[in-house]
């Protein structure tokens, strides 16, 4: 999921959540069976969060397919309508993860970059450093396509380090969900430190 977010790829960093949400799946049936078998010493607490989010996530509208290429392809308020997400398997997930009009994810950690929100056929950097040593839109990605979207990333190549061009860790608030033994500690918002003894007590819970 992370890795898709620093390329700005919203399509592959779904289905990577997708991924995530079938591993859950077997972690909670793996649960459900140990917590309920009788034996104490066996129960299991699952945890999901992440360390950071990448890329700054906003949802601003759906895509127009009669604007694509313009600076009016997000649709936004009465313009919005609905996005198409067949499902004709019954999964809870879409058939088709780029169809006409979808729901956009827009990235605001990010540098300077191009955007037709639509599906890459392999992901592709958003940007890329010069002979400048300055950090520019990548034309290879939607440049033919997409409108250029500025961002808030440095743009300078620092002398050490890497270039920032790709989507940036953010400071925003991770999902943080429990279940089993212990749970209850980690209800609500949270510092991160408290995750560690959340986990310390439900191995050694105190008497």
């Amino acid at each position: 999921i992370d890795k898709q977010a620093h390329m700005l790829d919203a399509e592959r960093m779904l289905w990577e959540v997708y991924n995530l949400d079938q591993a859950l799946k077997v972690a909670l049936e793996f649960a459900e069976k140990t917590n309920s078998d009788g034996n104490p010493t066996n129960d299991t607490l699952v945890i999901l969060t992440a360390d950071h989010e990448t890329g700054g996530l906003v949802l601003p509208g759906v895509t127009d397919p009669s604007r694509m290429g313009t600076r009016d392809q997000v649709g936004t308020y009465d313009r919005m309508g609905f996005p198409e997400a067949a499902d004709a398997n019954g999964d809870g997930y879409p058939d088709n993860p780029d169809p006409e009009k979808k729901l956009v994810i827009h990235f605001g950690g990010a540098p300077d970059h191009f955007d037709d929100f639509r599906s890459q056929p392999r992901p592709v950097a958003p940007a890329k450093a010069g002979d400048d040593r300055k950090v520019h839109a990548n034309p290879e990605k939607d440049g033919q396509t997409g409108v250029l979207y500025t961002g808030v990333s440095e743009v300078t190549v620092p002398e050490h380090g890497y270039a920032p061009d790709r989507g940036v860790h953010t400071g925003v608030d991770v999902p943080l969900l429990a279940l089993g033994p212990g749970s209850e500690r980690l209800t609500g918002v949270r510092d991160n430190t408290e995750i560690f003894f959340a986990i310390l007590q439900a191995l050694a819970p105190k008497p």
